[in-house]
């Protein structure tokens, strides 16, 4: 796995801060977005479930290649805290399971006083192998883990996979 330089690392949050503000506050609703910040476009699919502030596919272009990211974001009055541990995905209930590579996880007060304030949010990446499976896929039902409570499981919306298909293929 490659290792970002600060720089890079910059951009993506400043790339995922914007990520956060076009997302609409309806729960289950999707939109594809395009940013490009310096020598990077971005792509991405976002949306809101019960239980995460934002869950986003993304498809970043770089110099060298395309990179394609999951994020996570969950924003509550506590922490709750992602593991560095890699994402479990079940593709169309088959008894493979696949994996999108752990990259790095945060956590930030992000305004003090306000409900739901502190924001917990992981990154990975998938890999070829799962971008694929994607593309073709029916059902997609992902797994996150969390270091202070128990696994979050949940199945990504047929419209929202669509989307997702939308990205791969853009």
């Amino acid at each position: 796995m490659q290792k970002y330089s600060i720089i890079e690392r910059l951009k993506f949050i400043f790339s995922f801060a914007i990520l956060i503000i076009f997302l609409s506050g309806n729960i289950g609703h999707a939109q594809i977005s395009v940013h490009n910040i310096d020598t990077r476009s971005h792509i991405f699919s976002s949306f809101e479930t019960n239980d995460l502030r934002l869950l986003a596919f993304n498809k970043v272009y770089t110099k060298y290649r395309v990179i394609y990211l999951i994020s996570l974001l969950k924003a509550e009055p506590q922490w709750h805290n992602f593991k560095s541990r890699d994402l479990d995905i079940n593709i169309d209930d088959e008894e493979t399971l696949y994996h999108a590579k752990f990259v790095k996880t945060e956590a930030k007060d992000i305004e003090q006083n306000k409900p739901n304030n502190l924001t917990t949010w992981a990154e990975y990446e998938g890999e070829y192998e799962l971008i694929t499976k994607l593309k073709n896929a029916n059902k997609v039902t992902i797994t996150a883990y969390f270091e202070d409570e128990a696994p979050l499981t949940f199945q990504i919306p047929d419209n929202i996979l669509q989307e997702w298909k939308t990205v791969i293929d853009h």
